[in-house]
């Protein structure tokens, strides 16, 4: 963690030393994305997806965002999990759009569990699911590669829920996922300026 922040604020300061840059009315972007997703006491399952993203710009610092995501994952004896989320919140562009922009967000929302297991020693098969609100805080990197093309090489997300509050050892699960895809930049509005002084 701490050299992915360390990398983070050597990004700011090639984003806050390079030249103005235009700042999108909205942005689309698709992500692949890698989570462990954790429950008490210990339990993990490692799942495989991805994320489709809207932004649109109120600020040249601040969008509002709207993400559709959803991991799946197998386990022997566990069976088939999915987790997917519907979130909504503010994205921050602390530097403002550059060559190079880092970007953090805090997104909230609904999440959903669907656990199918499968029939093992003569129980049944069963199938447990659950709603649950659910909150994101993220942070990431987006490479501009073309005037409406970005690379994003790199966002870690940490995710809460509660799907079964009431079950023992079931207060809150966490997935801590990490994310990597491309954006599209839509319209241009005004130029973004920033300098950097030592």
């Amino acid at each position: 963690m701490r050299k992915f922040l360390c990398f983070l604020a050597f990004a700011a300061l090639c984003a806050a030393s390079s030249l103005a840059q235009q700042t999108p009315k909205a942005e689309l972007s698709v992500d692949a994305a890698f989570n462990r997703f954790e429950t008490p006491p210990g339990y993990y399952l490692n799942q495989y997806g991805g994320a489709l993203s809207a932004n649109y710009t109120v600020f040249r610092w601040l969008s509002a965002k709207f993400e559709l995501s959803g991991e799946y994952g197998h386990r022997a004896l566990v069976g088939s999990t999915i987790t997917p989320e519907a979130l909504v919140g503010p994205q921050f562009f602390p530097f403002h759009h550059h060559k190079i922009t880092p970007w953090g967000e805090f997104l909230f929302g609904e999440g959903y569990y669907l656990n199918q297991i499968p029939p093992f020693g003569g129980f049944p098969s069963q199938t447990i699911h659950g709603f649950s609100f659910a909150y994101e805080a993220g942070m990431g990197l987006d490479w501009k590669i073309k005037s409406h093309w970005d690379v994003r090489p790199l966002e870690f997300d940490y995710l809460s829920y509660k799907f079964f509050p009431g079950a023992p050892n079931q207060a809150r699960q966490a997935k801590y996922r990490v994310q990597a895809g491309v954006v599209y930049r839509i319209g241009r509005g005004k130029s973004a300026h920033f300098h950097f002084h030592l």
